[in-house]
Order: structure tokens, then sequence, then C-alpha cells
């Protein structure tokens, strides 16, 4: 199963979970039902483009501490 391609909403909860969490890419995958680990990758790619994205991302990450 791969996510959509352009998919934000996803892109940003994984990004949090994995810096949440620790869990690796493929444990992700798994517990999100069955992503593969190239489109996690991709994820993590856009992540690394996209500074909006990215600042949100962040954002999420310093309310849960």
């Amino acid at each position: 199963m791969s996510p959509p391609h352009g998919d934000p909403g996803l892109a940003t909860a994984l990004y949090v979970a994995r810096r949440g969490t620790g869990l690796t890419l493929r444990q992700l995958g798994q517990e999100a039902g069955g992503i593969d680990y190239v489109a996690l990758k991709r994820l993590e790619q856009r992540l690394s483009r996209d500074a909006n994205l990215r600042q949100l991302a962040n954002r999420l990450l310093d309310q849960k501490n």
C-alpha cells in the first residue's frame, strides 16, 4: 500500500511519529497499515525540501514536550 503522492498530512504525521517514537521507517509502515518503505522514504525527502511542511511538523513535535 502506498499513500497518495503529495499527501502533506500523512507526511507530517509520519515525520512526527518517527521523531517522537524512534520507530524505523519499516516499523512505521507496518503500524500505518502496510505502507511500504519506499513511500515513507519519499515522504521524508519531501519534508527535507518543503520548509513550510517541516516547520509545521516541528511545531507539532514541540507541543508534544
